[in-house]
């Protein structure tokens, strides 16, 4: 996604991208996992402007798996700010994710490469912080801050 966003984005689009991130990062600074989980419904993904996604071409497995099965379900989860409610996925396509994400967990091992589950603002955070991040990935160079 990082490559996306230097590719695709404008020069103000990222400015906005950053400013969502940093926002985000402040509000959940010193939290656990768990406890940013709960408050899902307080953190719209940086990815979101004007109710479109900026990067739908490479969008995070999840939004493919999950949030993208029923646009006015996903909708109506998010607005009923119930931490409880459920989203409906493609339970298929969730478990070809997951075996592909544990394989591909274990080669960026093998390789000698970072290979952390990251979230998606820390992630592009990291990436924008880094002067080469793929190149560096590549060589077995720490790239992103893992919790």
């Amino acid at each position: 996604m990082g490559h996306h966003v230097e590719e695709v984005f404008t020069d103000d689009d990222k400015k906005k991208l950053t400013e969502r991130i940093k926002r985000i990062l402040n509000r959940i600074k010193g939290m656990r996992t768990y406890e940013i989980a709960m408050m899902r419904h307080e953190l719209p993904c940086i990815f979101l402007e004007d109710e479109m996604c900026m990067v739908y071409p490479v969008r995070p497995v999840v939004c493919r798996t999950c949030s993208s099965t029923s646009a006015e379900h996903c909708k109506m989860i998010f607005e009923t700010r119930d931490h409880r409610a459920r989203l409906r996925c493609y339970q298929g396509m969730r478990e070809i994710f997951q075996t592909v994400q544990t394989d591909l967990v274990h080669r960026s091992q093998e390789m000698g490469c970072q290979s952390d589950l990251l979230y998606v603002v820390e992630g592009i955070r990291d990436y924008f912080s880094h002067r080469r991040p793929i190149e560096a990935w590549l060589e077995g160079d720490v790239v992103f801050n893992i919790r």
